[in-house]
């Protein structure tokens, strides 16, 4: 096996002193320049990003502080209105009804002599006043039961007194406030709840006026609202600015200042280019180390090659060596187990001598190709050929080849491994698979026969069962009057017996006409479909079918997918004792796999225990008696066989005495339906 190409490193040449310190001194220069061009740059838009950030920050500041003041201002001013109020009903009104002075508490107090105003027209009495020589705000008071003479402007005029009365109406203890433009200014509207006190009850309930005579304690009956422009507030806050602006102007010079340092202190850097040319000459001393280092490296490679032919000499695999001409170059023991040829037998030798005859020719037009063009159609790949043993018999193996260059020559290094085991294996294997396959089409041909038998069976039952009916009715017409109690009630069983036996013939039928139908699907849209089919059945009064209205369109047989449902949805009327029998219909698509749409029929029944949820969908399976629940125990397995037919499956979630739930799977797809 050729060795490995030695690696070496060219040390450069020592440089003088002179020129390398003209040489450190330039590299300085341009290592000053770079250094102080680049941080006067990065410092500059790192300080004007911050003035950037800080300007904004003021004024976010700003508008948010103009905002809360507006908002406590208006908080003070509407308690300050509130409990005026309160204070003037409780200190004057409440007094003077309570004196015998006959003294008139009204709205139009000013055309009435002695009168005085009621406690709500002078609250927007005082707060208009205040408005009026204060910030040129205003005070709202309205309801949705105005007097009659506060109709025109005592109600809700527009969007923010609708939302705020209904929001207040709710949750009166909170407030209701926004930031609007009135009349081109930025205002804020602030509300809160006029709710119903104990002393002004007896007054609304009984005044001839009042629009609602049934008002509570705690009623609210209007919104306070107070309306407060916010241009003096933003006065106030930009004339509090002002410093906080000044001061930011002294730390810009502050900065300015401090940058000018930095960049002082860099052109003073340039000394420690200086050093770096001596840390230079260092370097180069350490590249010289770092050669002796290479050669040491290169006494490892060749302990390496030693460690690697250990390996090769104890792999399983056969690994061998050739040079572009195919001749063998090395050799491994276990090349000596396959092939039989010791080491010494094949040094040198062509790889002719382990390739059957058949193959040589095709071994020799590689070769003579990647000569030519450099190709190799093997190399990099892994394949299945023959090896020929040395007593000339053929044995299978699996080849890796690959190929290197060493010294201008091509080498080529082939794993082969012996895989007589793995055919013979894979041989067995073939042969089973052909016994299952006849076996599967052997079960197929029995399902068939089975199916047909099932079919001519229950078709043939038919008409015995027709005759027996009619002599059943025979009897029943000719002999009812005659016939004693004890007679009637045998010939009754005999009645339902034929009709159970009637009910297992036909429901055999459709289990056998599944398997034998060609499939001939058609769009099925939901939930048309299903709103028919259950139109159709007639359900009692005491059934509520719930249908999901979302539409959908599935491809599928009408007559499977009328079975399925059928059964179903009469089983979820049938096992069901509830008062109110509810059966619900809906579907989705599935969210791991958009190919398959589930679709659900869920009941408030009697629900199924866990251990029988895979038995009820045999045939003649019935976990009750007919005393409890009719029926032939098919229906569910024609419900399993449909869906399967389908290409789909039926699964059930279901627990007793709440109820159970069968999922339909079926195949979806979105671009057939339409």
């Amino acid at each position: 096996m050729a060795s490995e190409p030695s690696v070496t490193v060219q040390q450069p040449a020592e440089l003088g002193v002179p020129d390398g310190a003209s040489h450190a001194s330039r590299r300085a220069g341009r290592l000053d320049f770079m250094i102080h061009d680049r941080t006067v740059v990065g410092v500059t838009l790192s300080f004007c990003l911050a003035v950037v950030v800080v300007v904004v920050y003021i004024h976010r500041m700003q508008t948010n502080l103009v905002e809360e003041m507006a908002l406590q201002d208006a908080k003070v001013y509407s308690q300050a209105l509130v409990a005026f109020r309160t204070l003037y009903t409780s200190e004057v009104v409440s007094r003077l009804e309570s004196s015998n002075l006959n003294v008139d508490i009204t709205h139009d107090y000013p055309t009435k002599p002695g009168a005085i105003p009621l406690p709500a027209t002078l609250g927007l009495l005082l707060g208009n006043h205040i408005a009026r020589h204060g910030n040129g705000g205003s005070t709202r008071l309205y309801s949705d039961y105005p007097f009659p003479w506060r109709r025109s402007n005592g109600g809700p005029r527009d969007n923010f007194e609708d939302a705020a009365l209904e929001y207040l109406r709710a949750n009166p203890e909170d407030v209701y406030f926004r930031i609007d433009h009135v009349d081109g200014a930025k205002t804020l509207r602030y509300a809160t709840a006029d709710r119903m006190r104990p002393e002004c009850v007896q007054c609304h309930n009984s005044h001839p006026d009042s629009p609602k005579t049934d008002w509570k304690t705690g009623d609210v009956r209007g919104i306070l609202e107070v309306i407060r422009p916010l241009d003096i507030a933003q006065a106030y806050v930009r004339h509090g600015m002002r410093d906080l602006i000044s001061i930011m102007a002294i730390i810009t010079l502050l900065g300015t200042a401090g940058l000018a340092v930095v960049i002082e202190r860099l052109r003073r850097s340039s000394a420690a280019a200086e050093d770096m040319a001596r840390k230079t000459a260092r370097a180069n001393r350490q590249l010289e180390e770092e050669n002796r280092r290479t050669e040491a490296a290169n006494q490892d490679l060749k302990s390496s090659e030693e460690r690697f032919r250990a390996l090769t000499e104890s792999a399983n695999d056969a690994i061998i060596s050739a040079d572009s001409a195919g001749n063998i170059t090395y050799w491994n023991p276990s090349a000596v187990k396959i092939f039989g040829y010791g080491e010494d037998e094949v040094a040198g030798r062509s790889l002719t001598i382990i390739i059957p005859a058949r193959f040589q020719e095709a071994h020799k037009n590689g070769l003579s190709r990647l000569a030519n063009t450099g190709e190799s159609r093997l190399c990099g790949r892994t394949v299945e050929l023959c090896g020929l043993r040395k007593d000339n018999t053929e044995v299978p193996v699996e080849l890796s080849l690959s190929q290197w260059q060493s010294g201008g020559s091509t080498f080529f290094l082939g794993i082969i491994r012996d895989i007589t085991e793995r055919k013979k294996t894979a041989d067995e294997l073939a042969q089973i698979r052909d016994e299952l396959e006849l076996q599967v089409i052997q079960l197929e041909d029995v399902n068939t026969e089975l199916s047909q038998y099932t079919y001519v069976v229950s078709h043939d039952l038919q008409a015995p069962l027709r005759a027996v009916r009619n002599y059943y009715d025979f009897l029943t017409e000719d002999l009812e009057d005659e016939l004693g109690a004890e007679q009637c009630e045998y010939l009754e069983g005999i009645g339902r017996a034929i009709t159970q036996a009637d009910e297992l013939v036909e429901d055999l039928l459709e289990l056998s006409r599944i398997g034998r139908s060609d499939l001939v699907t058609e769009p099925m849209p939901f939930p048309d479909f299903i709103t028919d089919l259950v139109a159709a059945l007639k359900l009692n009064d005491d059934v509520e079918c719930h249908i999901m209205p979302d539409a959908i369109t599935i491809d599928a047989e009408c007559s499977l997918i009328k079975q399925i449902f059928q059964n179903l949805i009469l089983n979820a009327v049938k096992f069901n004792r509830s008062e109110r029998k509810v059966v619900e219909i809906g579907w989705k698509i599935l969210p791991d796999n958009d190919r398959v749409i589930a679709i659900y029929v869920r009941d408030n029944g009697i629900g199924i225990a866990s251990k029988y949820h895979e038995q009820i969908f045999r045939v003649f399976q019935r976990l009750h008696t007919r005393a409890e629940f009719e029926g032939t125990g098919i229906g569910l397995a024609i419900v399993k066989k449909a869906c399967q037919k389908l290409g789909g499956d039926v699964r059930i979630e279901a627990e007793p005495g709440v109820g159970s739930t069968f999922t339909i799977t079926l195949p979806y797809n979105r671009e057939s339906v339409v």
